[in-house]
């Protein structure tokens, strides 16, 4: 169960930073 929420965060941190890198550019 825990392993799920941190897997979780983690796809939305990538996914937000990943979002900042499109909108720098």
């Amino acid at each position: 169960m825990h392993k799920l929420i941190v897997h979780y965060m983690g796809s939305h941190i990538i996914e937000s930073l990943s979002l900042d890198s499109a909108l720098h550019m």
